[in-house]
């Protein structure tokens, strides 16, 4: 599971095509690494690709909150 916002950017082929997958220009990116979130409304569009490739990254990639189902 990929856990940071450059791993993921790293597996979709670097900052130019995470761009270009997310219909987004490179400041946006640039933002999401600096942030070290990638915009939620962009999460299923990664993940897609992802899941494509065999792997997934974690929720927190994406500024959701993981709930502990065993506290819960």
């Amino acid at each position: 599971m990929l856990e940071t916002v450059d791993s993921v950017i790293e597996a979709v082929g670097g900052v130019t095509a995470a761009a270009s997958l997310a219909g987004v220009g490179l400041p946006a990116v640039s933002n999401w690494k600096a942030r070290g979130k990638i915009a939620r409304d962009k999460a299923d569009i990664f993940r897609n690709f992802l899941a494509a490739k065999g792997l997934s990254a974690s929720p927190l990639v994406f500024g959701f909150k993981v709930i502990d189902e065993a506290r819960a």
